[in-house]
């Protein structure tokens, strides 16, 4: 065929292609046998670049390769680093036919019927720049997924159709690169990359403005931002012939703001050479529960909930976003149910977020749950944006869960006198008490260890007593007690009382006519208290009280005129007189009565 005639065949294939666009052109970088090839890199280090994607190097992985294009007759081919920006292409030229030709002309028949192939003996992935070309040549340097190019002469000087290759033969390696979106100038600025170069039996990684596989004026890089992953529609793109960066790229979005926390998130591409590296531009709530105390909670305790929502900025790559401010008010759902049974709700409130959420912002909450549950192990869920108000780049971490257990606690019923309290009226008085034990769960505590103790009352086997000590070498003097206590340690029946006699002593030092003495000070103060044990899955537990929200060991009996002795008005009866309380009493009695004789003698 001669040149004009093949050069009037080949605009007409590209008229007819743009009458029909059912025609889907497509490329492909093949050996000889038709087999598509991935081209290696010569080289093994940053220092040893070697001849950089040249084909036809064996030793290095790579056989000799054509350009296979089908469905758009036989053209003019060459392959390209290209991404196209608002319909017009971006381009670096990296192949070539010879030091004088650009395009390699497909003059064989492809591997199926509308195809047609460049021999491997005319075209070749450049390991040089070129100049003498029209357009110019440059090195096959850097990974990439390649466009083809296809024009009606070798030198067109302008390329202008182009077809994505894709999978079917790229030059292999990657591109690692910070990007960030600022929603100020809508733009996405992007960092150096590194480049990771693939050879024959390994790899290496490099900057890209490594002196001597970086980009340079014969090293030329395409790069821009897109919303596909290889650049074949793109709002801002450049080529590069030297390492210029931090450099910046338009988005394509527009208005003021351009964008909005309420919108769908939007996919951008950063894309180096054909591969795109992924950034997402919106919001990314996320939740963490940053306190649960405390744990385990007791029965009626307060227990404390504190989360975080923040808005993280995906640095330094933003895949999930969190690049723009929460302007939206949205609302947080918190339910706290049974661990094994989460049906089991026993707590669900609502909170609304009206405060804004910048890029790396967050803001805290605080709410407190009464634990008025049966015991056991329960769990706290917290989920944002309840109401799916905010666009997101990434919704799977709006919740967040912790496990705390609930605990029993002891509940004391106590009858004085037959009367249900827990205060004695006057000391020295013997009283009827009975108590009965149960646990928040409703269980009776059957055979459980009770303990009374009287601190500072009246003991007969140790009366109070306080007198001055020296306590150094210097004769420095302080002072010193006896600090009693009457101590009861009884079990509960299988009903879960205790029913005995008990006298509340008191002690006259504690009153304000006898303050001169600083017992407070010496001994600390007068009280009664009970405590105890009991089995819990054949472990033995202490007695647990939450008094004014507080856990305690102790429960506290109180004596309401402490200093004051007065006799019963008439005769009373008294549990277990006559075993042995009455007897008792006498002894004590003879005991006093020996102590005073002793004395007044």
């Amino acid at each position: 065929m001669k040149m004009k005639t093949r050069m009037l065949y080949l605009v007409g294939i590209l008229l007819l292609m743009a009458q029909n666009p059912s025609l889907a052109v497509t490329a492909s970088i093949k050996d000889s046998s038709f087999n598509i090839v991935n081209l290696y890199y010569t080289g093994s280090s940053s220092s040893d670049p070697g001849q950089y994607y040249l084909d036809g190097v064996p030793s290095k992985g790579n056989p000799n390769v054509g350009i296979e294009l089908c469905d758009a007759g036989q053209a003019y081919v060459g392959a390209a680093y290209a991404m196209n920006v608002g319909g017009s292409w971006k381009y670096v030229l990296i192949t070539y036919a010879s030091s004088s030709e650009a395009l390699s002309y497909t003059s064989s028949s492809g591997s199926t019927s509308g195809c047609y192939f460049t021999p491997v003996d005319f075209l070749t992935f450049s390991p040089y720049s070129y100049t003498t070309p029209d357009p110019d040549v440059y090195v096959a340097a850097f990974p990439g997924r390649l466009y083809v190019a296809y024009e009606s002469s070798a030198n067109p000087g302008t390329l202008s159709n182009f077809v994505y290759v894709g999978s079917n033969g790229y030059l292999r390696g990657s591109y690692t690169v910070g990007r960030s979106f600022s929603e100020d100038t809508c733009t996405i600025s992007v960092s150096e990359p590194t480049i990771t170069f693939y050879y024959y039996g390994g790899s290496f990684s490099a900057s890209a403005s490594d002196p001597n596989v970086g980009i340079s004026n014969e090293r030329r890089m395409v790069i821009g931002v897109c919303s596909d992953d290889h650049g074949e529609t793109c709002y801002d793109g450049t080529v590069l012939s030297s390492a210029s960066f931090p450099i910046s790229f338009t988005t394509g979005l527009t208005g003021s703001p351009c964008v909005s926390d309420q919108m769908t998130p939007i996919d951008r591409y950063v894309v180096i050479n054909g591969l795109g590296n992924y950034i997402c531009i919106g919001p990314n709530l996320k939740v963490s529960i940053t306190q649960l105390t405390p744990n385990p909670v007791y029965y009626n305790q307060t227990l404390t909930i504190s989360y975080r929502i923040s808005n993280p900025r995906d640095t330094p790559y933003e895949t999930q976003g969190g690049n723009v401010k929460v302007t939206t008010d949205f609302v947080v759902h918190i339910a706290i149910f049974n661990a094994s049974n989460p049906a089991q709700v026993v707590y669900e409130t609502t909170q609304t977020i009206t405060d804004d959420i910048p890029p790396n912002g967050y803001v805290d909450r605080t709410i407190y749950w009464r634990a008025a549950v049966h015991s056991g192990k329960y769990r706290v869920k917290i989920e944002v944006d309840y109401g799916d108000k905010i666009g997101e780049c990434v919704e799977g971490d709006n919740s967040a869960e912790k496990e705390f257990e609930v605990k029993p606690v002891i509940i004391p019923e106590i009858w004085i006198n037959g009367v249900k309290t827990n205060t004695f009226e006057y000391a020295g008085r013997a009283y009827n008490f009975s108590l009965y034990l149960r646990n928040s769960d409703n269980e009776t505590l059957r055979n459980a260890y009770v303990k009374i103790v009287e601190l500072n009352g009246l003991n007969l086997f140790a009366p109070t007593q306080i007198w001055e000590k020296v306590y150094d070498k210097y004769g420095n003097k302080t002072l010193e007690a006896v600090r009693a206590s009457s101590v009861l340690e009884s079990y509960t029946d299988y009903y879960g009382w205790v029913n005995i006699t008990l006298i509340p002593t008191g002690n006259k030092l504690f009153a304000p006519e006898y303050s001169y003495t600083n017992a407070s000070q010496v001994l600390g103060n007068y009280s009664i208290y009970l405590t105890g044990k009991y089995l819990k899955n054949g472990v033995w537990e202490d007695f647990k009280f939450v008094i004014n929200n507080q856990l305690r060991n102790t429960y506290p009996l109180e004596v309401k005129y402490p200093y004051t002795y007065e006799p019963y008005e008439k005769k009373q009866g008294f549990l277990n007189q006559k075993k042995y309380v009455e007897a008792v009493l006498d002894w004590i009695y003879n005991v006093f009565a020996i102590f005073w004789k002793a004395i007044v003698k």
